[in-house]
């Protein structure tokens, strides 16, 4: 799960909204066990986001593509579920 928006899109909840339908697609239409998103470190407005959909920090990396450093953060369908019903 990533998204990329155009400056002129940022702070409008497209990203969040995003981010919440693709979680709730893959797991309760894929039947996905677990959902995983990259970060770039110091990306603050995509790390609210990730806040938000209530994603736990697995680990931090760093991308290969570009030698980045990043944060892995991931979600189970139980996690998925728990939040919802809200446990």
């Amino acid at each position: 799960l990533t998204w990329r928006l155009g400056r002129s899109y940022w702070g409008e909840r497209y990203g969040t909204e995003a981010a919440e339908a693709v979680l709730a697609f893959g797991f309760r239409n894929r039947g996905l066990p677990e959902i995983v998103s990259v970060v770039q470190n110091g990306d603050d407005a995509s790390e609210n986001i990730i806040d938000k959909l209530g994603m736990r920090w697995v680990r931090e990396t760093v991308d290969p593509t570009c030698g980045r450093p990043v944060n892995v953060y991931a979600m189970t369908k139980v996690e998925f579920e728990q939040m919802e019903a809200g446990e």
